[in-house]
């Protein structure tokens, strides 16, 4: 029996030991193209887990992986490819190209290339990207899908949101422009006045190999914006639209009052002063706090200015006329968005028509009309809101009992009135028209000839109103 026994264990030491080998197991393979050149660099996982490699200078990887686990081979230009492990060693292994990938057009400066051709640094955004992102403000279109081009949006506020953008860092010093170049339709322009729908694509010349042709004005680099022409002889008509919410995504937990007036108690002291809610202030407050609002308030300033409802909606109509001779193609846009502080929104029209004439064989115009009219509603002091919000002490009345505002001490602004439309608004509207028009002849298709006139208006108006209002010592005294 016990000879049995030390068999059955040595039996099981054995399938321990087994399953420990078969689970540290390395496969080894090659990865090549079509042509049976190595592909250096290629992505080898496997599916389901954060276990992979790379492929070296010779298209060769080793990885752990039991039989039975699927390894993923991907490669930029390359279609994806899954392999299902068997008790085979050694893999070879055939990427094919991505057409779709190597064939896409995109814009360089004075001409368009495949991207297969490419020797600069240049990023492509399409059209389907922005399609499915509700965007407001075509800037933000960038924000997280470029490497190297960084987008900070600085604030939140509705036509107030257009963020920063950095393309590989600063290019330039002092008191120069940090921003990089932007050209629509080969016209300099700010692109936050095109609808994202009307844009076809954008393309980011990064380095000075794909940016040199504009010179200094490209040290922070080129964003070449796209707008959509009418398509070869077809006639339709398209409408798109969104509506939606916006909301806090994150707030702080208040404390209650009178664990405010311990802790702020704690700091003072901590700083060498001396506070004012001593044991004596707490305990009057606890004993009062239910009888007398007025005297032991607590105010979550949260609530108090975060009462806008945030809603917003995008509508866009383009209609697309082509004939043999003559291609146009019309835009309209519309767009609201509320902020999520009351008294605060932002509309935008966009109307874009683009138009392509064949004047003869080798003879072209391209004429091209757009403008845009944005009208943001705000209020005074609105820019001290938020750190308000934050840093204002929550024992500070907003409202008496009977809804009048109460006054704050020490000179700080009690902004409720403002938030309710009490204090005045301030309107500012930007117009914003353009004219493109581009003569193009092409007496050989290796040689091309244009000239272009695009002239611009813009005109901003700004009107500010506030309004003089009582704020009361005492909830029974009237101004």
């Amino acid at each position: 029996m016990i000879i049995i026994k030390k068999i059955i264990l040595l039996v099981s030491v054995l399938c321990i030991s087994f399953v420990a080998v078969a689970q540290n197991e390395s496969i080894r393979g090659t990865i090549l193209d079509l042509d049976g050149q190595p592909v250096i660099g290629a992505a080898v996982i496997v599916q389901g887990t954060t276990i992979g490699t790379a492929t070296d200078l010779d298209g060769k990887f080793i990885l752990s992986v039991n039989s039975g686990q699927t390894i993923e081979i991907s490669s930029i230009g390359f279609k994806t490819k899954t392999i299902v492990v068997t008790e085979s060693r050694e893999y070879n292994i055939q990427l094919e190209p991505d057409a779709q990938f190597l064939d896409e057009i995109v814009v360089v400066g004075y001409d368009t290339q495949k991207k297969v051709n490419l020797t600069g640094s240049v990023s492509s955004l399409p059209a389907e990207v922005m399609d499915n992102r509700p965007i407001v403000q075509a800037s933000t279109a960038l924000q997280g899908t470029m490497p190297g081009v960084t987008v900070s949006t600085h604030g939140g506020a509705p036509g107030d949101d257009s963020p920063s953008i950095r393309v590989r860092g600063l290019g330039t010093f002092g008191t120069s422009s940090s921003a990089p170049l932007v050209l629509i339709d080969g016209i300099e322009g700010d692109m936050n006045t095109v609808d994202a729908n009307q844009i076809e694509s954008i393309s980011v010349l990064k380095d000075a190999a794909s940016s040199a042709i504009y010179g200094s004005r490209a040290a922070n680099g080129v964003i070449l914006v796209t707008t959509k022409r009418a398509s070869k002889e077809k006639c339709s008509v398209t409408y798109k639209g969104y509506i939606g919410w916006q909301i806090p995504t994150a707030l702080p937990e208040l404390v209650t009052a009178e664990e405010y007036m311990i802790l702020a108690r704690m700091a003072t002291e901590n700083d060498g002063g001396t506070s004012i809610y001593t044991d004596r202030y707490i305990q009057n407050y606890r004993k009062n706090n239910y009888h007398d609002s007025d005297n032991f308030p607590i105010t979550d300033w949260q609530k108090e200015i975060l009462q806008g409802d945030g809603f917003t909606h995008n509508h866009n109509l383009t209609v697309n006329m082509a004939g043999e001779k003559v291609k146009n193609v019309i835009n309209f846009g519309y767009v609201t968005q509320n902020g999520i502080i009351k008294n605060t929104d932002f509309q935008r029209y966009n109307l874009r028509t683009n138009t392509d004439l064949q004047l003869a064989e080798k003879l072209s115009l391209r004429l091209d009309l757009t403008g845009s009219y944005g009208i943001r509603n705000y209020m005074p002091e609105q820019k001290s809101i938020i750190s308000f919000m934050n840093a204002r002490d929550p024992l500070m009345l907003a409202k008496w009992s009977d809804g009048s505002y109460a006054p704050f001490t020490g000179g700080s602004l009690n902004v409720l009135p403002y938030l309710e439309g009490m204090g005045g608004n301030t309107e500012q509207r930007k117009i914003n028209l353009g004219l493109a028009a581009e003569l193009v002849y092409k007496p050989f298709k290796w040689w091309t000839i244009s000239g272009t006139a695009a002239p611009r208006y813009v005109q901003n108006h700004t009107h500010a109103f506030v309004n003089k209002f009582f704020y009361h010592s005492d909830p029974y005294v009237i101004s």
